[in-house]
């Protein structure tokens, strides 16, 4: 199973020159729909985490995975830690929507039930709406289909969605102020999510999240 994305984006939604604004963002802020993330369109370079070659993300952004209750066995696949690689569309132009790369995880014949990608958003005016969203594509199988690109058959109930916590964290999905997108399941194809929430202090955290 296998998560694509790019061209993620959190938009500052009608703010008003009334709103008291920092300098980092007075400027952009004051236009409907500018682009506050690190990195929207997920471009290389990656940066490597815990210096484990297996876990690379492109800059800007931090992954997460759901790890093993204690006393599990590390083998169990039903928490195997995803692999972050993300995809040149020089080589996999069928993985990246536009531009010249992506953010991919997936799993071989394993899966995670809260892997996914997140990004600190600071300098927010106290009560302005924000808007989180992202092109996603999925894929899923137990066959091993030799097309290009290959095609989600058998699959596992792979599921994404985005979120916000309008609180700025740390990432705690019972936290009520957590607010996210209902699941969705874009096997094959690219679709857009979106969340909608409200910065409750200068900082949100966005974070787009599978499971299966």
């Amino acid at each position: 199973m296998e998560i694509r994305n790019v061209r993620a984006g959190i938009i500052a939604m009608a703010m008003g020159a009334s709103m008291a604004l920092s300098p980092l963002v007075a400027t952009a802020a004051a236009l409907v729909g500018v682009n506050l993330l690190e990195n929207p369109g997920h471009e290389h370079p990656g940066a490597y985490f815990g210096g484990r070659g297996e876990i690379n993300v492109t800059w800007g952004w931090v992954p997460f995975w759901q790890e093993a209750p204690p006393g599990t066995d590390p083998r169990d696949q039903n928490y195997r830690t995803p692999e972050f690689r993300p995809p040149f569309a020089r080589d996999y132009p069928y993985r990246v929507w536009s531009g010249g790369g992506s953010d991919r995880w997936f799993n071989y014949f394993a899966l995670n039930r809260g892997a996914g990608i997140m990004q600190v958003v600071k300098d927010l005016p106290v009560g302005s709406p924000v808007r989180f969203t992202s092109m996603i594509e999925l894929w899923s199988s137990n066959d091993n289909d030799p097309a290009i690109p290959p095609k989600s058959t058998r699959d596992g109930n792979l599921l994404v969605r985005l979120c916000i916590d309008q609180d700025g964290g740390p990432r705690d999905l019972t936290d009520p102020n957590v607010i996210c997108s209902p699941w969705s399941q874009p096997y094959d194809q690219w679709r857009q999510l979106y969340v909608d929430g409200v910065a409750l202090k200068s900082e949100v955290l966005v974070f787009m999240q599978s499971t299966a």
